[in-house]
């Protein structure tokens, strides 16, 4: 199904995304090769946004880390819980970079009716919710205790 007609044009979501910034004090925004935007929340907080015309939305996306080793599974199994979860989450989920192991919190933000105040509240909890998950991870790797319910605060983004 085409959403074209739904979405922003590229220069008003460029806008959007360019007025974003200051709201969460954005150390940069910069759009790559592809036409993506980088928004850099901080140095090592750098959230991915593309549109996906086909569906209307805006793919927001952001690295959080690796499994500690000898856990990798423990967390996989932990991360595909989460993405069983998408009702609580509201679609958030994680998956694996195609060239390695890097975990990857996604999601979709539809296009439609979104504003500046929206885009800010998603996009500043998505980024809450990243940090809560490298902080989950790094607390597998020191051999803490973490299991799916410790993940549920990872609700409706």
């Amino acid at each position: 199904m085409d959403h074209s007609s739904d979405s922003l044009s590229i220069p008003d979501l460029n806008q959007l995304i360019t007025d974003l910034g200051p709201l969460l004090e954005a150390l940069e925004i910069q759009t790559d090769e592809a036409g993506r935007w980088l928004v850099a929340l901080d140095e090592e907080l750098i959230i991915l946004m593309e549109q996906d015309v086909d569906t209307g939305k805006l793919v927001l996306s952001v690295e959080v880390g690796r499994p500690p080793t000898g856990l990798e599974l423990d967390a996989y199994k932990m991360l595909l819980q989460v993405n069983a979860s998408w009702r609580d989450t509201g679609g958030l989920r994680f998956g694996l970079e195609p060239e390695g192991d890097m975990v990857t919190q996604i999601l979709d933000v539809s296009l439609a009716g979104l504003d500046l105040e929206g885009l800010r509240l998603v996009t500043a909890q998505f980024a809450a919710t990243a940090l809560d998950a490298r902080t989950l991870l790094a607390e597998m790797a020191q051999g803490e205790a973490v299991d799916f319910a410790t993940m549920q605060h990872f609700t409706r983004v």
